[in-house]
């Protein structure tokens, strides 16, 4: 689900438009993909110079980075070595790193 409406999105791409301004406005957003194509409409898509597309994070890729967030979040030893292969795992299923390190977070609260 978007956090911003289509509404909003369409008007932060015509926002120069609306200020009859000859300044281009550039704007980065950033989304899941499918959440990108559903609110993606033939009007917004219309003003969409680039779209980038980056590659999932490989296995190691998402194990490095949890084993890299449980440093900064706890104490050593806190987390085993077979929960974070077990939350690394469910990561590089899902590819949805941020549902990893939420697990990790709220596992120990």
């Amino acid at each position: 689900m978007s956090v911003l409406p289509q509404r909003d999105i369409r008007g932060f791409i015509h926002l120069s438009e609306e200020f009859e301004s000859d300044h281009r406005i550039s704007l980065i957003m950033i989304s899941r993909l499918a959440e990108w194509k559903v609110t993606l409409s033939s009007m917004v898509s219309q003003s969409i110079a680039d779209v980038l597309q980056f590659r999932p994070y490989s296995l190691d890729e998402t194990r490095e980075i949890l084993r890299c967030r449980a440093h900064l979040a706890f104490k050593p030893s806190v987390l085993s070595e077979e929960i974070l292969e077990m939350v690394t795992e469910i990561s590089d299923q899902t590819k949805n790193l941020h549902n990893g390190i939420e697990i990790e977070y709220f596992s120990f609260l």
